[in-house]
């Protein structure tokens, strides 16, 4: 099972290889008025040093020195796709260029985005897992020429799946993330569903535990900060659920330590 998860609402992108998730990123997403589509799409091509062909929008409207039809040539400090843009399905893509400051926020027009070294460090880890050879430094090599577009075919086709989640059970741990494009997702009766799929009922939690959950779903609770969602820690499912984040990497350019797990269904 190797694919890309990417869950909208916890600005969360997985690379799974072989069923085993190798590494977690956090991530921008779309604005509520340009947002990230949900369904299976794929990834077959990593370009460097991508052009960028400014749509006919208002948005675009508004940039200077950007005229919509014509094309914004690889390298330029106008382009905003940064060194690498992996498509994967119009009008979306993944790509790089995105501050730190923007990564876990609302950042692009219907795309994922990464900061730069995000990027590079994930077309590496896709090219493995699809099979295809591309070493540290075959990839600077590519960025070094900055004006010259290069495109890689994967050997094998990865599929991409953007998922909308507000409400998951992670390791043993219940995670209620904002509603971020107000689809009226976070209700009890979604945490129902969630929790009887791993085997228990919701009215065997805890009093404190249903007032914990009935907090986050109204927005009296609030993430704590650095956290994308309000956790809950329902111990009675202990080891259940998605599997937590590994080597989550927040754009900060510090990698984390985990080690890989195993995908489990949710």
């Amino acid at each position: 099972d190797t694919r890309v998860v990417v869950n909208i609402p916890a600005f969360r992108m997985d690379l799974f290889q072989d069923g085993t998730l190798v590494k977690t990123y956090q991530v921008g997403i779309g604005y509520p008025q340009f947002p990230l589509p949900q369904g299976l799409r794929k990834a077959s091509t990593i370009i460097f040093n991508p052009t960028w062909t400014p749509p006919d929008e208002p948005w675009v409207a508004k940039m200077k020195n950007i005229t919509p039809g014509e094309t914004v040539e690889a390298g330029s400090k106008l382009n905003p796709l940064g060194p690498i843009k992996i498509p994967i399905g119009l009008p979306s893509l993944i790509h790089g260029g995105k501050p730190p400051a923007k990564i876990g926020k609302f950042a692009s027009h219907g795309c994922v985005g990464l900061t730069n070294n995000q990027v590079k460090d994930f077309a590496l880890l896709l090219s493995k897992a699809s099979g295809t050879e591309l070493s540290d430094t075959t990839l600077a090599g590519y960025l070094q020429e900055k004006e010259e577009t290069k495109t890689v075919k994967l050997n094998e086709t990865i599929p991409v799946e953007l998922r909308y989640e507000t409400i998951v059970l992670e390791d043993g741990k219940l995670h209620i993330y904002k509603d971020v494009y107000a689809q009226d997702a976070n209700t009890e009766e979604n945490v129902r569903k969630v929790i009887e799929a791993h085997g228990a009922r919701y009215e065997d939690l805890s009093e404190q535990q249903r007032a914990e959950i009935n907090d986050a779903l109204t927005g009296k609770t609030k993430p704590k900060k650095g956290e994308t969602g309000v956790v809950i820690d329902l111990t009675a499912l202990s080891g259940k659920g998605y599997p937590a984040p590994v080597n989550l990497d927040k754009g900060s350019g510090k990698p984390g330590t985990q080690k890989g797990t195993k995908r489990t269904n949710h």
